[in-house]
């Protein structure tokens, strides 16, 4: 599959002030919304601050008591490349 992962700014109806989200796509296919978590919204420090998958599609949607918390849009970027089988450096080379 030669497609690019990129993402979309959008706002959700979250319910509470987490509004910031995140369409990931690859190429034209929508494969996980993400919400930003912030400090102010959770009691959890663990999950200040971090990009949480509200839901994936395909290969990258999982069970819904296993969260997925990325501390960057470009691990979550790097996950859904893996999950899609997109990783170019799945083996490290040999020097």
């Amino acid at each position: 599959m030669n497609a690019v992962v990129s993402h979309m700014p959008v706002l959700l109806d979250t319910g509470s002030p987490d509004t910031q989200g995140r369409l990931l796509l690859v190429g034209d296919w929508l494969v996980c919304i993400l919400v930003w978590l912030s400090a102010e919204t959770h009691d959890d420090p663990q999950l200040h601050q971090k990009w949480f998958m509200e839901v994936g599609f395909g290969p990258c949607s999982i069970r819904q008591d296993t969260p997925r918390l990325f501390g960057t849009l470009e691990d979550a970027k790097a996950w859904v490349e893996e999950r899609m089988g997109l990783r170019s450096d799945k083996f490290t080379r040999q020097r």
